[in-house]
């Protein structure tokens, strides 16, 4: 049972909130909606391919220097995500460049391929999207609070940006002193619920 817990996608140890090795991931991409969902699909398409790859290429990965070859599939992958959104929109990529660079950090910080080498590669996959998909809800969720209240607008993908408000209502959200408040909130009422299920799970 106490293995279930350690594992879990939201309460577990390697969770993105009980880590916190997504904080400056967080930071920088919930400024906009459209900001966090290319976010979502960047750790998505990172954790995927890389995966993938350390799991189609257990005999070909070195075993002394696994750390650098798994820290270059990622890279590798976040520079594919990036000029594949270069051929969508370049100014988009532009925009998200230094957030994609943090991705594969988030990634090997978590440190997901030690924890799944175990498994076979569609199993390791599955868990690198099930991550980066709860990452993802979490900067949209950030994004959603973030954007409309800080700045007053909606960043929708393919409608571009729309203010419904002339004033800022609380301009210190755009800030990252804001989301840096915004996160001690959601750090302390995820940390209830934490301990609530952890003493439920015992």
């Amino acid at each position: 049972m106490n293995g279930q817990i350690q594992s879990h996608l939201f309460w577990g140890a390697s969770a993105p909130l009980s880590s916190l090795t997504g904080a400056g991931l967080l930071i920088m991409a919930s400024g906009r909606i459209d900001s966090a969902l290319i976010c979502a699909l960047s750790l998505a398409w990172i954790g995927a391919l890389t995966m993938f790859a350390a799991g189609a290429g257990r005999k070909v990965f070195p075993a002394r220097g696994e750390r650098a070859a798994l820290a270059f599939t990622a890279s590798f992958t976040g520079l594919l995500f990036f000029f594949a959104l270069w051929l969508v929109s370049p100014f988009a990529a532009m925009e998200s460049a230094f957030f994609i660079a943090l991705c594969p950090v988030f990634f090997l910080g978590s440190n997901l391929y030690g924890r799944v080498r175990a498994y076979d590669t569609a199993e390791m996959v599955v868990q690198a999207v099930s991550e980066a998909f709860v990452m993802g809800v979490l900067v949209l969720a950030a994004a959603l609070i973030r954007e409309p209240l800080g700045s007053g607008s909606l960043s929708i993908p393919g409608w571009g940006v729309f203010r419904f408000t002339g004033t800022d209502p609380l301009a210190v959200l755009s800030a990252s002193s804001g989301v840096l408040l915004l996160l001690g909130y959601a750090l302390a009422l995820y940390r209830r619920f934490r301990n609530r299920y952890i003493r439920e799970e015992d």
